[in-house]
């Protein structure tokens, strides 16, 4: 009997007794409102498991979806079924339930974002089965997860520069939908292959118009709209200062003109035919974007003219006319236009808030009021005298995104703060930032940002993971499309600031 009991002990201190599962907490990007979990009990996702569903508005469509996306994801399928219950709760147009049980799981959203967010945040808490060589099925703990966003409009800006190739710029945008988001904002560094002015650009640019459509169509299935950028006044050499480059000029001598002398930094506004160059770029990117409801006109980091006939004119009128004309044209075709903020603060009177602006009342006085002010702030740590410019602008008529970059703590503070002033939503910036370590501090809290109004924390431990998942999808064989790094030794990865 002493043999017998001694054995016991034994096996017992090897954890054989102990239970089957001691699953980690899934660390969900965004973490989700509330989330209930036995980590003790497993679910298991074998070919075939059941996934009930209840999606009122276009369940057969979110149904197809996620059979779909169940495939390409965990290569099994799934038994979807839609039980003939009314939907238990009232839920919002983005808002989810999703449960995992012993054998199944279950998914209830009002409409098809709903099933997309649930399907997100099921991907992030599995993991292939233990103890084979290769994947044999899927496991994740028990839980019931209720969940819904902050804000309606959650963006990601994302800058196509002449070295980033069109995978780079894919991986983030699954990324993107993977962390919930639901915009990206694709600014062209002069890739964009223009058909109207092949000139203006650089020809060997990666953004060409059968790439653009790619990428629209892939994140239409995704639920994410992608949204195009034209710098309509500064930044148009479409590069950035430090490189001292001019994507246009730099080979083409002829059209000085259509910029201002000092450096061909802004656009000659002045200038009808800028003007007309201008807004006809507008169109062929809106065209090129698929005609989405949103364009970012840019006008950032704006110097002061240069151009004799620039400077003799009432230059906050001449600023507004541009940026009303360039409107006008993208609200007839239904897209709601985006500009940066600066300009329209008052240089020197707004402490450590970025401010670019001469007359800078003026011109916000005369902008159409359908214009989107993205309010960006890249200081690091949360603002000890809040973010007052959100207010400001809100008074002046104006809906406004919050635009943080990569500081983690001031990234959710701006969220929480654009939350309770009645925000319109985020718009997170990368820059020249999309890659190293980077690349998770300012994905993971700008989500926290978007998603849950800066109210929680995720846990990031994963992001290495989620980013292989995306290059899993896309089928990746170039090691150095992989990773955050194009090479392990990092040069040409590094832009110059």
């Amino acid at each position: 009997m002493k043999q017998l009991l001694a054995l016991v002990a034994a096996v017992a201190s090897l954890g054989v007794l102990a239970a089957d599962y001691d699953f980690e907490e899934p660390a969900i990007v965004p973490a989700p409102q509330k989330a209930d979990w036995r980590l003790d009990v497993c679910t298991e996702l074998d070919d075939g498991f059941i996934l009930r569903l209840t999606c009122p508005k276009d369940g057969a469509a979110a149904a197809a979806w996620l059979s779909a996306k169940v495939k390409e994801a965990f290569g099994i399928s799934c038994r979807i079924e839609t039980p003939a219950l009314a939907p238990v709760e009232n839920l919002g147009p983005e808002e989810y339930r999703l449960l995992t049980y012993k054998r199944g799981v279950e998914i209830r959203a009002a409409g098809f974002a709903g099933v997309r967010w649930a399907f997100m945040t099921l991907r992030q808490m599995v993991q292939p089965k233990r103890g084979t060589a290769t994947v044999q099925g899927w496991i994740c703990p028990a839980a019931k997860i209720s969940d819904a966003p902050a804000f309606a409009f959650r963006g990601m800006h994302l800058c196509w520069f002449p070295e980033t190739t069109a995978a780079q710029i894919e991986r983030a945008i699954r990324l993107a939908a993977y962390y919930k988001f639901n915009v990206v904002v694709l600014e062209t560094w002069g890739a964009f292959r223009s058909e109207k002015y092949p000139w203006y650009g650089w020809a060997d640019g990666k953004m060409t118009k059968p790439e653009v459509a790619r990428l629209v169509a892939l994140g239409k299935d995704l639920g994410v709209t992608l949204v195009p950028q034209l710098n309509i006044f500064g930044h148009a050499t479409m590069s950035r200062e430090s490189a001292g480059k001019n994507a246009g000029l730099d080979f083409h001598p002829e059209y000085q003109p259509i910029f201002e002398p000092r450096n061909g930094w802004n656009w000659c506004l002045s200038n009808p035919e800028a003007l007309k160059m201008i807004k006809a770029l507008a169109v062929e990117m809106h065209e090129a974007f698929g005609n989405p409801p949103y364009f970012h006109v840019g006008c950032d980091e704006a110097d002061a003219p240069s151009c004799p006939t620039c400077r003799a004119a009432d230059y906050p009128s001449l600023v507004a006319n541009a940026i009303t004309e360039v409107s006008k044209v993208l609200t007839a075709r239904g897209a709601r236009p985006m500009m940066w903020h600066d300009m329209l603060l008052e240089h020197g009177k707004w402490g450590r808030f970025y401010a670019n602006g001469k007359n800078a009342d003026k011109l916000l006085g005369l902008l159409p009021k359908e214009m989107m002010i993205c309010d960006w702030f890249y200081n690091a740590g949360v603002s000890p005298e809040g973010y007052p410019t959100f207010a400001h602008f809100r008074k002046a008529g104006f809906d406004v995104l919050t635009c943080p970059w990569e500081s983690p703590d001031a990234t959710r503070a701006q969220g929480k703060a654009a939350h309770e002033a009645g925000a319109t939503g985020v718009l997170g910036t990368s820059w020249h930032h999309l890659y190293g370590r980077s690349y998770g501090k300012i994905f993971v809290p700008t989500a926290d940002a978007a998603w849950c109004g800066g109210a929680r924390v995720s846990n990031g431990a994963y992001f290495p993971t989620h980013l292989r998942q995306m290059g899993w999808d896309m089928k990746l064989a170039d090691q150095r499309e992989t990773g955050w790094y194009n090479e392990q030794i990092p040069s040409s990865t590094v832009s110059p600031w």
